[in-house]
């Protein structure tokens, strides 16, 4: 029976090594259009949101999605892996986001990207795709949350106009 094999910590994992690379190249191609990184990386305690940044007047949250592959059509592949429930992380992560950094200004727009590029074998970036307003305001086919109310909790009742329930 074969043992599993454990990796070298030493030696980088490959799939951080393009998400590393992804992330450079969208934070170049954003930089070249005259945006503000304002932060890359931002931890909260949901999870990680690859670069949050301004562009004008609009505060910017970007999901950025990398996949080995030659040009745009790669990119643009790339951005498929970005499914309803990781548009609802992403929002999550937003809301956090905000409400861990209350000293930020406030913004006429807040608009969330989602940026695809694609590597090479020898790790260069080659394509880009750059979709702004990338995430539906409402992932089809998901319906809102519906917060459950906890036990000894009343429910409030609706009453109709003559006080019928």
């Amino acid at each position: 029976m074969k043992q599993p094999t454990r990796r070298d910590p030493a030696s980088p994992d490959p799939r951080r090594a393009l998400g590393s690379v992804g992330e450079d190249a969208a934070a170049s191609h954003l930089l070249s259009r005259g945006w503000k990184l304002i932060e890359r990386n931002a931890r909260t305690r949901y999870g990680e949101i690859d670069i949050v940044g301004r562009d004008a007047a609009a505060l910017v949250f970007v999901e950025v999605k990398a996949r080995r592959g030659a040009g745009p059509a790669a990119a643009e592949m790339a951005l498929e892996s970005v499914r309803a429930r990781k548009q609802i992380q992403i929002r999550r992560l937003a809301r956090a986001w905000l409400a861990e950094r209350r000293d930020q200004p406030g913004f006429a727009e807040v608009r969330f990207d989602v940026i695809g590029i694609s590597v090479d074998g020898a790790g260069t970036a080659n394509g880009v795709h750059h979709i702004r307003g990338g995430l539906l305001s409402r992932a089809p086919g998901v319906q809102p949350v519906r917060r459950r109310v906890r036990a000894g909790c009343r429910r409030s009742r609706q009453t109709s106009a003559d006080g019928a329930r």
